[in-house]
């Protein structure tokens, strides 16, 4: 089985299904405008990829590249296609692609009092069983509040937010990351 990238644009053939997706397998406080996204892709430091098994659809994913880190912002895998490996297969071919690359991904915490307890638990032992980590820091993006792993070596919390910060720029950076940066001041 081999999994394959291709960009994505407004004229591929999976553009629809991609954007359905993306608002169906993360919660409104997760996302930040798709439209956003896309302007983003076209920096040469972010990759918005749609995935493919030879010419099935799959899923997508979004990366942020920053110095030798890459941040894995947004993986999904299609709902008809989940629990077929492909989430493993994904996650395999970014590892392998950028060994040179420290890797990290956020997850919602393994916390017993979330409705969702179980699929938190589950999400984290999947993330384990391809080679991820807990980096013990949580992180704040639009007032969620999020468990950091990593793949290869540790990326700090500062590293992370000059990430962040180059990727959103000054201004919008200081207004989607104000909780982070009231929790620096607690």
């Amino acid at each position: 089985m081999s999994i394959r990238f291709k960009k994505i644009r407004k004229t591929c053939n999976s553009y629809k299904e991609v954007k359905k997706l993306y608002h169906t397998a993360f919660p409104a406080d997760e996302r930040i405008p798709f439209w956003f996204l896309m302007t983003k892709s076209k920096k040469d430091y972010v990759q918005f990829y749609s995935v493919y098994e030879k010419d099935k659809w799959v899923g997508f994913v979004y990366f942020i590249y920053y110095q030798d880190i890459l941040y894995i912002y947004y993986l999904a895998v299609s709902e008809k296609e989940r629990g077929a490996g492909y989430g493993s297969k994904i996650l395999k071919k970014i590892t392998t692609k950028h060994q040179n690359k420290r890797i990290i991904l956020f997850i919602e915490p393994v916390d017993k009092r979330a409705k969702n307890y179980e699929e938190r638990v589950n999400r984290k032992k999947f993330y384990e069983k391809n080679g991820f980590r807990d980096l013990n820091y949580l992180a704040v993006e639009k007032n969620v509040i999020y468990s950091v792993l990593g793949y290869g070596n540790s990326v700090s919390k500062k590293e992370y937010l000059s990430l962040m910060k180059n990727y959103f720029g000054k201004i919008l950076f200081t207004l989607y990351y104000k909780k982070e940066a009231d929790l620096k001041k607690e």
